[in-house]
């Protein structure tokens, strides 16, 4: 596959047509991508994200004994959607884009040192494997099979050290990755609608922990993204100013109009 675009996106529709959903796309090999393996210093894999839609339902509060009233969320699927990276590509490009740092732990310079200046992943450096240090080997895990999984769709093809093939960081030329998506159908193993409401159920539960000190609320999967999205229906989207330039530089060399930009911060 070439860029699949979010696919977060893909499971949130299954999710919401009342099927479970698992998605993931990957590529390895040498000089792939641009994360390292567990203990490397050189690119090997992408990002190679994975995805995970639930449905789930809003039943009527008074279902649950323990529930005062409908959260907002409730009836969205449960999401899950990450890279096997500790931050994905886009949020380095955006921290340089915004002359900000990178968390530490999360990329290494192309002396393999650790770094929080994000044009050094861009100058030769590497993502690391979500977990960090301690538990780098899991995210690792998941990115090496999500790659495997993958070229389950290239079976024969004469690329015996290559599963995808990506361009350098930040490059535009075409790539591409095997994709793997699993599509389950709750009503092959039972009543589709009690599935939904113990989702529901689980996912009430969850939120219902005790938050540790300085967290607000404790979420599920999914939440973050449900809120974002509806604040950002009435906010609009932040974007880096240089972020707007390229795209304002693009739209101009195509003849298209840009919409005017409102409540500008930069």
């Amino acid at each position: 596959a070439i860029h699949l675009g979010r696919i977060g996106d893909y499971v949130d529709t299954a999710g919401r047509n009342g099927h479970v959903a698992i998605v993931t796309v990957g590529a390895a090999g040498p000089g792939v991508g641009g994360a390292s393996p567990f203990g490397g210093a050189g690119a090997f894999l992408s990002t190679n994200p994975w995805a995970v839609g639930i449905p789930s339902s809003a039943p009527d509060p008074g279902s649950d004994r323990h529930a005062e009233e409908v959260r907002p969320g409730e009836g969205d699927p449960v999401l899950v959607d990450f890279a096997t990276t500790v931050i994905p590509e886009g949020k380095v490009r955006v921290a340089r884009d915004s002359n900000k740092p990178v968390p530490e732990g999360c990329i290494l310079d192309a002396n393999g040192l650790p770094t929080t200046t994000a044009q050094d992943f861009y100058d030769g450096g590497v993502l690391l494997p979500l977990g960090g240090a301690a538990g780098g080997h899991k995210g690792y895990g998941l990115a090496f099979a999500s790659a495997l999984l993958g070229a389950l769709g290239s079976i024969g093809q004469p690329q015996p050290n290559l599963v995808g093939a990506l361009p350098p960081p930040g490059g535009f030329d075409e790539c591409a990755a095997g994709a793997l998506l699993i599509l389950i159908d709750p009503g092959a193993f039972g009543d589709p609608i009690a599935y939904r409401q113990n989702v529901t159920r689980v996912s009430r539960a969850a939120r219902r922990v005790r938050p540790a000190p300085g967290t607000e609320a404790v979420l599920i999967p999914g939440d973050p993204e449900s809120q974002s999205a509806k604040r950002r229906k009435v906010n609009g989207i932040s974007l880096p100013s240089t972020t707007w330039e390229s795209l304002a530089e693009i739209a101009s060399a195509n003849g298209v109009d840009l919409p005017p930009v409102t409540n500008w911060v930069d």
